[in-house]
């Protein structure tokens, strides 16, 4: 991705848009292997003929699969997990002319963030492709390929029968651990790589170890049998006003003439611009009076919650609704208590977004439905502890950044029963800038397993993720954290906590069983970097004080009680180390195979779209900017720009080469190592990846028609590389110059980059040489340069031909900057995945960013790397500091600094060094 290159890496865009919000799916019992089940209205596929299938395909040592679901009529996923290892089978009868196939793991039921099994058609089969989406685009092929392909039969008809096994708890971040914690299947099936309607793609959150589909729509169902079961809906309505935020609040009287259990409820969504709400209880005593006395005026509202003549009288969290959510359903002997003294009265808050500000925007009813039943002896109530982070300054752009850890004391909850409380499940709350959430719990100076973590964060899943399968306890003396990152990058202002859209959040809800009564924690949090919490209830004024910060006055509430000491334990706590599988279950399927399978299926049809350029020696190659850019590339590979100064390419070598463009010194690389050789080639901008696999494809053919030696296989990899601390990035792609591609954008460093090297070209006399530097231009930028040329020969003039230069370079090369998120990897992880035993040339290539590539490797991988050559950016002394590490962590002892005669007096220079 250089300022005179670019860095485009293949996006083996298996395109899964699995957009689990919508689409049918519904669990269904296992089935033993058998006879196919009567077949339904085509198409339907079952559990028991998914069991037929993987029976008849007869795969090598696969054994009957347990457990099943039914995914939206023409797939059913089969699975069973034992001794560390899950094997997962599915069948699917598909369109004819369907040319993928994804089944998705999800924590949220979001795409983003999503552990996806990608089977693809390819001109030779299906393949099957471990990949992982980084956001809603194309889902991207892991470094590391951690499945292993059992078995895989296609027949006529378009039925298609896969198994294949995976670790539970993999070592590789973008692989999500088979815990006791529930997942999101998601699915999505399609003929292109693209958005694929809401027919052909869905999800159902599983229970992978019980082997059961929970809260899916229609779950009500598990508690029509209660007797006395009545129902209750709680509704606002009317116009949604036009600003971005709103938050309505309405009161509503519950039934009270006897104690009742809420057994189930479920949100009612009566505006796409619902995103979530909160119904809050009233405690008995003055407020809930002035409540009841407003409703029996029929004062009901609907309210602005921000209005300054609205007072908030309820604050008891209660139940908690998200627009996405299917529902929450009490366990087995518990209830939410209802028509007790404080559970009488409440207020039913809705926050609608409307970012288009549309005038006209009607909500219909949404709100909350209720299923409820007379309290039956020996049923337990159900409770709420509330952990938050109330105090939030987010600086701006910046990709994770972590809030203050807010800590619920082991003080608190020593007010909790002797035997403790059970934890039933845990509703995270975040805005548009989450990034990830993790609750964790510490016992005795230990830390225990995490209640609850979201690797990433979609501000349009939300919901209640259950823990009734862990058997989860919460003792008295246990301490709690909540923590938050925030991916601020998109923001230039300093983003604060509060209520509106912009603003951010961190709060994690846990249900729990059975309620804590008296003073036991209801609201349990410290608040910004300061060791002292809320336990029970907010002292009055907390705000202000906080705002004043006066830490007299923090201490004086901490005497008398009202607040209490909270030193963090994840500074002085023994850590949690969950075990995870290096290995994959058995043989790892090849990278280089699976990479290679998707790319033969995804380039032609990806690719058929891009513009096309004939280079000199007659390969026709695919491009996502201009023919100049092209030629240029070539024109660098031919005087082999990256080998010099001793650097080259042996023989059977192995190169690494990282920002690998369309692909042309990989294919140069690619002919100097040889068929038994191997390039490793790293690029993240998606509109050149297609490119990349049809010239890669191509070259091979092109030496194999020719008569040429075969070229050394090609691995693509689809992802950036950076220092491992972050798993995706945010890639600025210019359209007019997709070789700048870059994770780090700084406009006036390409500026003065560019000036320099077209000023060079501008200065420079017409000879002969000369007609090279013009090679692949439109007519166009020839007259922009020639009148620059003829400009330039007048002194006076000098400055005006500059000027052109540079609105060349603003108004052509930097036009159109768009941004993708994409995954990034560490070297290491590459090294480790693709099973490097040495890198005979590491080849950097990725506009500023080569620092934190260089970080990426660990020290026991730097004795595999014999050579390096790459471009380096010196802004912020980089170069000192590329030149320090590779001396220094990399150990060379030949290192060469160089700068191009075209780019003097430019930031951009080469470096290589050797053992």
């Amino acid at each position: 991705m250089t300022a005179r290159r670019g860095a485009l890496w293949m996006a083996l865009a298996l395109v899964l848009l699995v957009v689990a919000r919508g689409g049918a799916a519904a669990a269904a019992p296992a089935a033993a292997s058998g006879p196919a089940a009567a077949a339904a209205p085509a198409p339907r596929v079952s559990c028991a003929d998914a069991a037929s299938a993987l029976a008849a395909a007869a795969f090598p040592g696969l054994a009957a699969l347990p457990f099943c679901v039914e995914l939206g009529g023409r797939v059913a996923l089969r699975w069973g997990i034992a001794g560390g290892v899950a094997t997962f089978g599915v069948h699917a009868v598909l369109p004819a002319d369907t040319a993928y196939l994804g089944i998705g793991l999800s924590q949220q039921g979001s795409m983003r963030g999503a552990d996806v099994a990608l089977l693809n058609r390819t001109a030779g089969g299906w393949a099957l492709v471990d990949a992982f989406a980084p956001d809603f685009v194309a889902p991207t092929a892991d470094a590391a390929q951690d499945l292993r392909l059992v078995g895989l039969a296609a027949r006529a008809g378009g039925a298609l029968t896969a198994a294949w096994r995976r670790a539970v708890a993999p070592c590789d971040a973008r692989n999500l651990p088979l815990g006791p914690a529930p997942l999101h299947v998601l699915w999505a099936y399609g003929p292109r790589f693209g958005y694929h309607g809401r027919a052909s793609r869905g999800g159902v959150l599983v229970d992978l170890r019980a082997g059961r589909a929970l809260n899916a729509p229609g779950s009500a169902a598990s508690v029509a049998g209660e007797p006395g079961l009545r129902t209750l809906e709680l509704k606002l309505g009317g116009p949604i006003p036009a600003q971005r935020t709103t938050y309505l609040v309405q009161y509503f009287t519950l039934p009270a003439d006897r104690e009742y259990h809420v057994l189930r409820y479920e949100p009612i969504v009566g505006s796409p611009l619902l995103h979530h709400g909160v119904l809050y209880s009233c405690a008995a005593g003055r407020a809930a009076d002035g409540v009841a006395a407003a409703l029996a005026a029929g004062a009901r509202g609907p309210y602005d919650r921000f209005s300054p003549n609205f007072t908030m009288a309820c604050e008891n969290f209660y139940m908690l609704l998200a627009s996405n959510m299917t529902g929450w359903t009490a366990p087995p002997n518990a209830g939410l208590p209802m028509g007790t003294p404080n559970r009488r009265l409440v207020a039913l808050e809705l926050h609608f977004d409307n970012p288009e500000g549309l005038a006209d925007a009607v909500d219909s009813g949404s709100g909350i439905r209720v299923y409820y039943a007379p309290k039956a002896p020996g049923r337990d109530d159900v409770g709420l502890i509330t952990l938050q982070q109330p105090v939030l300054n987010i600086p701006p752009g910046q990709a994770a950044v972590p809030s203050n850890v807010s800590v619920c004391p082991a003080e608190c909850t020593s007010r909790l029963p002797r035997s403790g409380v059970a934890l039933l499940d845990v509703f995270f709350h975040m805005h548009g800038l989450g990034a990830g959430i993790e609750a964790r719990h510490f016992r005795g100076g230990v830390e225990l397993e995490p209640i609850g973590s979201l690797r990433s964060w979609d501000y349009n899943f939300q919901g209640n993720a259950p823990l009734t399968g862990r058997q989860l306890r919460l003792l008295p003396g246990d301490d709690l954290t909540l923590r938050c990152v925030f991916d601020s990058r998109a923001r230039t202002n300093v983003t604060r906590s509060g209520f509106a859209t912009s603003d951010e959040m961190c709060f994690a809800w846990l249900s729990v069983v059975p309620a804590p009564t008296g003073d036991a924690p209801g609201l349990c949090y410290s608040f910004g970097g300061r060791p002292v919490a809320v336990c029970g209830a907010e002292p009055e004024g907390l705000y202000e004080v906080l705002a004043r910060r006066d830490a007299s006055v923090l201490r004086g509430l901490v005497g008398e009680g009202k607040l209490l000491v909270a030193p963090d334990p994840t500074a002085t706590s023994k850590p949690y180390k969950e075990a995870c599988s290096a290995k994959p279950p058995a043989r790892r399927v090849r990278a280089a195979a699976a990479a290679g399978a998707a790319a033969a299926g995804l380039a032609g049809d990806a690719a058929a779209h891009l513009p096309q350029h004939r280079l000199p020696n007659g390969l026709v190659v695919r491009h996502a900017s201009t023919a100049a850019e092209v030629a240029f590339l070539f024109d660098e590979a031919a005087r082999r720009t990256y080998l010099r100064h001793g650097v080259a390419v042996r023989r059977g070598g192995t190169v690494l080469d990282v920002g690998a463009n369309i692909g042309l010194a990989a294919m140069a690389f690619a002919v100097d190592a040889g068929s038994g050789g191997r390039v490793v080639a790293l690029e993240p901008a998606p509109a050149a990846a297609a490119a990349l696999a049809a010239n890669l494809r191509a070259h091979a053919e092109l030496c194999a028609r020719e008569g040429r030696p075969a070229p050394a296989p090609v691995t693509v990899l689809a992802a950036a590389a950076g220092d491992g601390r972050s798993a995706a990035g945010e890639l600025t792609v210019f359209a007019g110059a997709a070789g700048w591609s870059t994770l780090r954008r700084d406009d006036a460093e390409v500026l003065a980059g560019m000036e320099a090297y077209l000023g060079h070209m501008v200065d420079a006399p017409r000879r002969a040489a000369a007609a090279d530097d013009d090679a692949g231009w439109s007519p166009a930028q020839r007259a922009l340069v020639a009148v620059a040329r003829r400009l330039a020969r007048a002194p006076p003039l000098r400055p005006l031909a500059r000027l052109l230069a540079r609105l060349y370079v603003q108004q052509v090369m930097l036009r159109g900057a768009s941004c993708v998120r994409v995954p990034l990897v560490s070297l290491s992880d590459v090294i480790d995945g693709q099973g490097l035993a040495a890198v005979d040339l590491l080849k950097v290539d990725v506009e500023r960013a080569e620092l934190e590539v260089l970080r990426g490797v660990q020290p026991r991988h730097w004795p595999r790397i014999r050579q390096v050559a790459l471009e380096v950016h010196d802004v912020g002394g980089q170069l000192a500091a590329v030149l320090r590490l590779l001396r220094e962590s990399g150990g060379f002892a030949h290192v060469v600094v160089e700068q191009d005669a075209q780019l003097a007096g430019s930031s951009l220079f080469n470096v290589y060094a050797r053992r």
